[in-house]
């Protein structure tokens, strides 16, 4: 789920970024069709500085890269407090006590009633 979301918002984030070249556009269709890395800042920079990709469209990649990161971890991160609290229904039936356990009997039967009522 985050590695599908983060290559998908990666992908729009590129192909909709002005600063990028239409030759890094194309390349990036092929090289992340498959899937993206989480990759580092760090990572990324030292990559795109080995393709000799000018300073400015690294800072662009850079910055669709992290926007990609947020995006994916609060969808991620949604997805596990919706099943969560969706677990939390399932909860009622787990049982009070544990399998075998001798029931609970009030030693006064008429203890349970204020009034003193009896069945």
């Amino acid at each position: 789920m985050l590695i599908a979301t983060l290559t998908s918002l990666f992908l729009q984030g590129v192909l909709a970024y002005p600063n990028i070249p239409d030759s890094l556009k194309s390349q990036a269709q092929v090289t992340f069709g498959a899937g993206v890395p989480f990759l580092s800042d760090t990572d990324l920079q030292k990559a795109l500085a080995a393709n000799g990709v000018s300073a400015e469209t690294t800072q662009a990649v850079l910055q669709v890269n992290g926007d990609a990161h947020l995006a994916a971890l609060r969808a991620a991160l949604f997805v596990v407090a919706l099943v969560a609290a969706i677990a939390l229904f399932f909860t009622r039936w787990i049982p009070a006590q544990p399998p075998g356990a001798p029931a609970v009997v009030p030693e006064d039967p008429q203890a349970g009633d204020p009034q003193g009522f009896q069945q």
